[in-house]
């Protein structure tokens, strides 16, 4: 398909979400993955530590008309860099939780990631993990929340390409404004550390502390929540740490 002068679509642009592709190791998919990006609008692509080339011949000739995306992708070496700026984390994975114990690879639908984003403010990063292994659990645990495709469940692996297509169609279908600013990645962070602190306060085991963080980072990023909520939520549980303090003292 190709748009011809003047065609309206040709300057849908959803910059708020930035494709953040971690060690990806096929340069045809870095090519397909342009592609797929200027089919639905979106433009920002991050590479992190690439082993494949994005400029190579089979890249760009892949890429078709999405080679400017692939031209303008900035490489980084760090997750840091990556998500530097972006105020929710997304990560994908074909590995989804078996039991209600895995927090960490506890997922939404690509339909309930688009109709969640689209009443926020903020840049979003979409994780994707290398072709042969994915993202790594750390990684993961640097994501508010995970998105996962439901498939055969005796081949539930989706080529990065296609995984993207059925993701950013979905984010495509629901473009609207948005009115609500989100919170930042330094509020939430904050706001977690708050409840760790109440949680130590009254004797929380460790590992209770962890797996807590862990679920309330997932209903965070699936609540989208504002900065006003946040803001509201931080006041709340550091009064509850100030009252522990008293209480508690000898």
């Amino acid at each position: 398909m190709s748009f011809s002068k003047g065609n309206p679509m040709k300057r849908i642009c959803n910059n708020n979400v930035r494709i953040v592709f971690v060690e990806p190791e096929e340069e045809g998919n870095l090519g397909l993955l342009a592609r797929t990006m200027k089919n639905f609008g979106f433009s920002e692509l991050c590479l992190v530590r690439p082993k494949a080339k994005p400029h190579s011949d089979t890249a760009l000739r892949l890429a078709m008309h999405g080679r400017d995306v692939l031209r303008h992708a900035k490489v980084v070496q760090t997750m840091e860099d990556a998500l530097k700026g972006t105020r929710l984390v997304v990560g994908t994975t074909a590995r989804k939780a078996e039991t209600s114990r895995n927090i960490r690879r506890s997922s939404i639908t690509p339909a309930q990631l688009a109709e969640s984003q689209s009443r926020v403010i903020g840049k979003i990063a979409l994780l994707f993990g290398r072709e042969s292994t994915g993202l790594t659990n750390s990684e993961l645990e640097q994501c508010d929340f995970v998105v996962s495709i439901r498939s055969n469940p005796y081949y539930p692996t989706l080529n990065i390409t296609h995984a993207a297509a059925i993701i950013l169609y979905e984010l495509f279908k629901t473009k609207k404004v948005r009115t609500i600013p989100a919170a930042t990645a330094e509020e939430k962070t904050w706001l977690v550390k708050y409840l760790q602190g109440a949680l130590r306060k009254v004797g929380c085991p460790e590992y209770k502390v962890k797996k807590a963080t862990r679920a309330f980072r997932n209903i965070l990023g699936k609540a989208m929540v504002s900065r006003r909520e946040v803001q509201v939520l931080m006041g709340v549980l550091r009064k509850v740490e100030i009252t522990l303090e008293r209480l508690l003292k000898p």
